[in-house]
C-alpha cells in the first residue's frame, strides 16, 4: 500500500512536471514511480526520490507542498520498513522481518 501511494504521488508529479520542468526530471520521476510500483531497489530508490522531493519542495515553489511532504513521509517509512513480500526485492532478496523484543536463544 505504501509503494502504491508513493507511486501515485510520483505519477502526479510527472504529469505536473511535464508542463514546466526539464524532460530529464520528468523521466527521472517516472522511472522512480515504476520502480516503486514494482518494488525494485526500494531502499535506494526511496533515498534518491526523497532527495528529489526535497529539491522540488524548495525549488519549484508551487502550491503543492503538502503532496511533497506526504511523499517524503511515506518514503521515509518505506525505506525503514522495506518493500514487503509482494515485490521484486522480496523475490530477489527475501522478506525482511522486523523483530521487536527479546530473542529466544
Amino acid at each position: 500500500m505504501l509503494r502504491a501511494a508513493v507511486a501515485g504521488l510520483l505519477v502526479q508529479d510527472v504529469v505536473v512536471c511535464a508542463s514546466r520542468d526539464p524532460l530529464a526530471m520528468c523521466l527521472f520521476l517516472g522511472a522512480g514511480a515504476l520502480c516503486m510500483a514494482a518494488g525494485f531497489l526500494t531502499p535506494v530508490i526511496c533515498i534518491v526520490i526523497a532527495i528529489a522531493q526535497i529539491l522540488l519542495l524548495f525549488l519549484a515553489r508551487t502550491g503543492d507542498w503538502p503532496a511533497h511532504i506526504m511523499a517524503l513521509s511515506i518514503l521515509i517509512a518505506l525505506a525503514a520498513l522495506g518493500p514487503g513480500a509482494y515485490s521484486i526485492d522480496g523475490l530477489l532478496f527475501g522478506r525482511r522481518r522486523l523483530a521487536i523484543g527479546h530473542s529466544q536463544s
